[in-house]
């Protein structure tokens, strides 16, 4: 029986209570989740907002500089379509 005097009294847990580690996972992951969201339509809305200035970067054969040089008719621009498509037989292909 004296072993029993000996043993020091059991102490209650100093640690968070369930409901706040709860509270606290939920916290994290709906903080990142919702994070993530509001990066992407960030991201987005970026891209849209700049589309122009996008565009006129990654597609730059859109813009020709103007030249001196008299414009071809459409007869001879055909021929030159043609030949370049088919080669030196396209001379005789109607193009559509």
């Amino acid at each position: 029986m004296e072993s029993t005097k000996n043993q020091a009294p059991k102490k209650k847990k100093q640690g968070k209570s369930t409901f706040g580690r709860v509270n606290a996972w939920l916290h994290l992951w709906l903080g990142l989740v919702s994070g993530i969201i509001v990066f992407i339509v960030s991201v987005t809305g970026c891209i849209y907002a700049f589309q122009r200035e996008i565009t006129d970067i990654t597609q730059p054969y859109q813009f020709v500089e103007q030249q001196n040089k008299p414009y071809l008719p459409p007869s001879q621009l055909r021929a030159i379509a043609a030949k370049e498509v088919f080669g030196e037989k396209g001379e005789g292909v109607l193009i559509n």
